[in-house]
């Protein structure tokens, strides 16, 4: 079998380069799938990815939140429960990001943009405040 010349790393650039944005996501999201090194099949990390976004926040985080945000908009929050509110909001920043990663991810399976995946889910930013 004959080798196949592969395209000269500055022609890909140059092609990158004149991309649309949705085009050029997509084609981020196809090469980091390519790139991983995944044991299992992709249905089986797709079902597992699905089932993990759709965990949401727990829903006694964003109680406690909205109890100490309205304790602090009255000027009746201590130190300690500010540091708590610190934390909570750290915490919530931490899930979202996760979400968006495993939504990035499942996105390079589909081969498809984070905001095509979104929406084929019908996933909407929500506020926690």
């Amino acid at each position: 079998m004959a080798a196949t010349a592969l395209p000269d790393a500055d022609l890909i650039l140059k092609a990158v380069e004149s991309m649309p944005d949705d085009e050029y996501e997509r084609l981020l999201c196809r090469a980091a799938a390519l790139r991983r090194n995944e044991q299992r099949p992709a249905a089986e990390r797709e079902s597992e990815l699905l089932a993990r976004i759709g965990e949401g926040l727990r829903l006694e985080i964003a109680a406690q939140l909205k109890a100490l945000r309205e304790k602090m908009e009255h000027g009746e929050l201590s130190k300690s429960e500010d540091e708590t509110r610190a934390h909570l909001v750290a915490e919530i920043e931490t899930h979202v990001a996760q979400r968006l990663c495993w939504l990035g991810e499942l996105a390079g399976l589909r081969g498809q943009t984070v905001d095509e995946v979104a929406a084929a889910l019908g996933l909407a930013p929500v506020p926690w405040d």
